[in-house]
């Protein structure tokens, strides 16, 4: 029995092969102690500087594995349209794309279009997924990954997040105020520079400096006495897209795995309840 949907499963299969390329490649980067805590003196003098400093950046084919896994998701819903229509026996294949488009009304305009050959039942379950920013913004940030890849080289993907801990020293007249870390770091105003204190090395922060490959934290005052602790967490994000700027990279890659695959699923099913397949 010939299975229609056998290429969109296949590409799924092996957009799943880059996401897992891409996660370990980059659990091996975060946990290969790729960056030091230190402290500068400004160049007026009158501040130290508290920065994480990484030694190397990010592998330079990460965005290139992450274009192979969106592309194959973006082709796969593609796909699955082209397998509905041949199991359909529609009489064209030239109109059955998956409708993604870049807000509500536009995806309302784009659908009878983009999708006339297929079955109505078919028509009617891509249009279900709201495929548009502000319905289902994971199909929404594939598709713009995908075009992302047409007009630029690469995606920015950029290391994690940074929480620096800073605590008066036994000498400082607030230590006593402070039983322990955790007391602290509740009771701390960041305008006396006690408590916790993150940063992210985005290139769009401003701490970032990626000439340096370094994460501005802090400023101190050299008379405070206090003693710092930095506790860095890497994750690597991708730049580029809003949404997708407070996500782990490999948690959303997954997130779009994981709807086309229910997409895919569910248009194979929908065929073979019509009889097509």
């Amino acid at each position: 029995m010939i299975d229609h949907f056998e290429s969109a499963k296949r590409t799924v299969r092996r957009a799943k092969h880059h996401i897992d390329d891409l996660e370990r490649q980059i659990i091996a980067f975060t946990d290969n102690n790729t960056w030091t805590y230190v402290v500068d003196l400004d160049a007026d003098g009158s501040h130290q500087l508290h920065k994480i400093r990484f030694s190397r950046s990010l592998p330079d084919d990460l965005p290139s594995i992450l274009f192979d896994a969106v592309g194959n998701l973006r082709a796969a819903l593609d796909q699955c349209g082209y397998a509905c229509a041949v199991a359909a026996k529609s009489t064209s294949t030239k109109h059955i794309k998956f409708p993604i488009a870049k807000d509500k009304a536009h995806f309302l305009k784009t659908v009878p279009g983009c999708c006339k050959d297929l079955p109505s039942e078919i028509i009617a379950l891509f249009r279900r997924c709201n495929a548009y920013k502000g319905g289902n913004e994971v199909l929404w940030a594939l598709n713009e990954l995908c075009n992302t890849k047409k007009h630029l080289s690469l995606v920015p993907m950029a290391a994690g997040r940074a929480i620096l801990k800073i605590v008066p020293t036994a000498d400082h007249p607030l230590a006593s105020k402070f039983a322990t870390p955790e007391q602290i770091a509740k009771g701390a105003s960041p305008a006396g520079f006690y408590g916790l204190v993150g940063g992210s090395a985005s290139i769009k922060e401003p701490g970032w400096n990626p000439s340096k490959n370094e994460l501005l934290l802090l400023k101190t005052d050299p008379k405070k006495h206090v003693n710092y602790d930095a506790n860095v967490s890497l994750t690597v994000f991708i730049e580029g897209i809003d949404i997708l700027r407070r996500t782990p990279a490999v948690v959303a890659l997954k997130k779009m795995l994981n709807t086309v695959a229910v997409i895919a699923e569910a248009a194979e099913s929908e065929c073979r309840a019509l009889g097509f397949a």
